[in-house]
């Protein structure tokens, strides 16, 4: 089956497995990966406890990288990899969760009057 990598997916593998290595160093080596994963049609244990990720499938590659598949195409022929998460990250939900409320903390600290 073939699968196609998002931009969205090259760049949370960049962000979070490669830093060192510019983007297309990334998704080549991201598509290189890829050739060992294995399709599942359930996430990992690790994933399935700590995220709310929906896919249709998931690419699982050793015991660190999962890429959540959707179908696409008129008979749902190809897979694309919409994000990449490492064991250890937190979801996108988690992570927005995460930003607000420190976004509300910092806004509450502005807000006291300054001792002098």
């Amino acid at each position: 089956m073939e699968i196609e990598i998002s931009y969205h997916c090259v760049g949370r593998f960049h962000e979070r497995f490669r830093p060192a290595l510019d983007v297309v160093r990334a998704r080549v080596e991201l598509e290189r990966l890829i050739e060992h994963g294995t399709i599942e049609g359930e996430p990992p244990e690790w994933m399935a406890r700590t995220m709310r990720q929906r896919a249709d499938a998931y690419l699982i590659v050793g015991d660190d990288l999962v890429l959540p598949l959707a179908s696409a195409g008129p008979l749902g022929e190809k897979l694309i990899a919409k994000t990449c998460i490492g064991r250890g990250g937190i979801s996108e939900l988690a992570r927005a969760r995460r930003n607000r409320r420190g976004r509300e903390r910092r806004a509450r600290c502005h807000r006291r009057p300054r001792r002098r």
